[in-house]
């Protein structure tokens, strides 16, 4: 089975910053990797640099057999545009290397540079990342596509493969659960998003939002998104 993590992990110097983020974050993936295989894909506000991202056994006496921490079918070297290591970025390696996760960044078809994610007049760094314990032969494809005008941060989109067709006669789930609207993005949706926004019902409410004081705790950001919504 396969399980999707989309996360998004504040900055080490925002007011939402939390100490024990990873922490938890390790807890819910070791709780997950016990059901299937974990990806993880989202801006974690991380820069690992060229970090080894997993354990090295060149050399090493004390390591036996096929550990799922040694990465021994993946692929050992890692390119970035991004050299800078901040300490995020120190958690997301540390956190590959307890879990036998790997990045899949920079080392796989669509993305064997490592290029940028994210480009502002602050300049670029990689942040947005796809980490997985995925066999690598199940992974088709990753790429990060060029920037749109709406954001500082460019799509990334994993393509994995579909490794196993389904049995015949295989027992189908009973209850399924409707997943939210999605929108297509097409050639005129820029010019009708930006008309959107620029409309008195999303400015009157926008003025609303800024206008409110929320609390810095789960709480009020619950409380802010609502209001969003």
């Amino acid at each position: 089975d396969l399980y999707l993590c989309v996360i998004y992990m504040p900055p080490a110097d925002s007011p939402y910053y939390n100490e024990e983020g990873f922490q938890e974050l390790q807890k819910e993936i070791c709780h997950f990797q016990t059901l299937g295989s974990v990806p993880l894909c989202g801006d974690l506000n991380a820069r690992t640099g060229r970090e080894m991202d997993y354990i090295n056994t060149e050399g090493n006496t004390h390591l036996y057999g096929d550990s799922p921490l040694c990465h021994t079918h993946t692929s050992t070297l890692r390119h970035s545009h991004d050299s800078v290591v901040n300490k995020s970025g120190k958690q997301v390696v540390r956190l590959c290397k307890s879990l036998g996760l790997y990045i899949v960044n920079g080392r796989t078809r669509g993305d064997s540079l490592g290029r940028f994610t994210y480009c502002s007049a602050l300049g670029s760094s990689v942040v947005d990342y796809a980490i997985t314990d995925l066999d690598p032969q199940a992974i088709n494809a990753f790429i990060v596509r060029q920037q749109s005008p709406l954001s500082d941060h460019s799509q990334i989109t994993l393509y994995l493969k579909r490794l196993a067709q389904p049995q015949i006669g295989a027992k189908l789930p009973t209850k399924l659960v409707s997943l939210p609207p999605s929108y297509r993005w097409s050639e005129p949706s820029t010019e009708n998003y930006t008309r959107a926004l620029n409309s008195d019902e999303i400015e009157n409410m926008l003025d609303r939002y800024q206008s409110s004081h929320y609390q810095i705790n789960q709480n009020g950001i619950n409380s802010a998104t609502k209001t969003l919504n």
